[in-house]
């Protein structure tokens, strides 16, 4: 598969983790009343045609759980921001 240049971005879930913890604080410092996570599962790009699966090659380990649903480390992060009183 083609990686579109993207085979020399590099994370881990602790970096995920860190990111939503980040942008967090960024929008509680805001007062922001809206946050959207673009996906809430890793895409399994193993089901989709090759072309489709290279495009979306960037986006497929966004999720807050992998693709058979199992807790990574972002969802914690996650989860506290929900756990926290409206204001």
């Amino acid at each position: 598969m083609d990686l579109g240049g993207f085979s020399t971005v590099v994370s881990t879930p602790a970096v995920q983790q860190h990111y939503l913890d980040r942008q967090a604080q960024l929008l509680e410092g805001i007062h922001a009343i809206a946050w959207f996570q673009l996906t809430f599962t890793d895409i399994e790009l193993h089901s989709l045609d090759p072309t489709l699966a290279a495009g979306l090659l960037p986006f497929s380990r966004l999720g807050v759980v992998d693709t058979v649903l199992a807790a990574k480390p972002a969802l914690t992060a996650w989860d506290g921001q929900f756990a926290r009183p409206l204001r």
